[in-house]
């Protein structure tokens, strides 16, 4: 049986381990209110961008694309898959499924008739070990941003779009989690060439009569192209960032818990030993009176 002071200080531990957890899980909530703030605030930019290209989709079709490469659609000769996980940790099994859909997806093109090749891109440290790991191809592999910036996460951006442009790649799908209903959900989507949402697929065309497109409809073509991708990609990078925050919330809120109930759990033990103790010293004293 442990002694008094073993047991104490194993109390203490659990106590310091239970602040550290509430702690976290503080900064854990702040977070993911900060980043659901910034997701209300580019949710219209990109809703917007999204409009306009759908209703100018049926001119660039008739047009051939107009030149622009992130609108070009060619034969997938090579893809590329983007996962984007986090860079710790405690974060409950967010890592495991984004990393799951990205082992899918692979697993599809390598299944694919024509045997397209495919490549990896992991976003964040802890899909970057495991994919190293593993049999898969790798571009390269970045940290996940501490705080995503619209500026840091379109250097990303036109790294995927210059690699799409020079012809490396013929398809770029990104694969992540994001909260639906407050529930963490993984999306896996075709991010070059530009597509439509399935959302805005009805708006395309209507009200065409009504546009007068100042300036030139290639001109906004071709800034649809650069604007949208750096747009869709900081939303995404967002909505990450809110469904980690979201699981690390759950996950260590479970933690903090746990920590309490052992804490109950020692202190009972705790006071058990110390009452026998207790007892056992009042025995040896009252045996001692009695002899003399």
């Amino acid at each position: 049986m442990q002694n008094l002071r073993d047991m104490r200080n194993r109390i203490v531990a659990v106590q310091t381990a239970v602040q550290v957890f509430d702690v976290m899980q503080r900064v854990s909530n702040s977070r993911l209110k900060r980043t659901n703030n910034s997701i209300r605030k580019i949710e219209p930019y990109v809703s917007g961008l999204n409009r306009i290209f759908c209703s100018i989709s049926p001119e660039i079709a008739e047009d051939g694309g107009m030149g622009v490469k992130a609108l070009e659609e060619r034969k997938v000769d090579r893809a590329l898959v983007v996962c984007i996980t986090s860079n710790k940790t405690k974060c409950g099994a967010f890592n495991r499924n984004v990393v799951s859909e990205a082992e899918k997806a692979m697993a599809v093109y390598h299944a694919s008739p024509g045997k397209e090749s495919a490549y990896l891109f992991p976003i964040g440290k802890i899909g970057a070990d495991v994919f190293k790991k593993g049999k898969h191809q790798l571009e390269k592999s970045v940290a996940f941003p501490d705080n995503p910036t619209f500026n840091g996460v379109g250097q990303v951006a036109e790294t995927l779009m210059g690699w799409f442009a020079q012809g490396k790649y013929d398809r770029v799908e990104i694969v992540y989690c994001r909260l639906e209903d407050k529930k963490p959900v993984v999306f896996r989507e075709q991010f070059l060439p530009l597509v439509q949402k399935p959302a805005e697929k009805g708006s395309q065309g209507k009200n065409r009569a009504w546009h007068l497109l100042e300036p030139s409809i290639g001109e906004i073509a071709d800034y649809i192209a650069k604007s949208l991708p750096k747009a869709r990609l900081f939303e995404i990078f967002l909505n990450s960032y809110a469904a980690e925050s979201r699981m690390r919330v759950i996950a260590v809120g479970g933690m903090v818990q746990n920590a309490n109930k052992l804490v109950c759990e020692l202190k009972i033990g705790y006071n058990k030993a110390r009452q026998a103790k207790i007892t056992n010293e009042l025995i040896e004293i009252i045996s001692g009176a009695d002899f003399r």
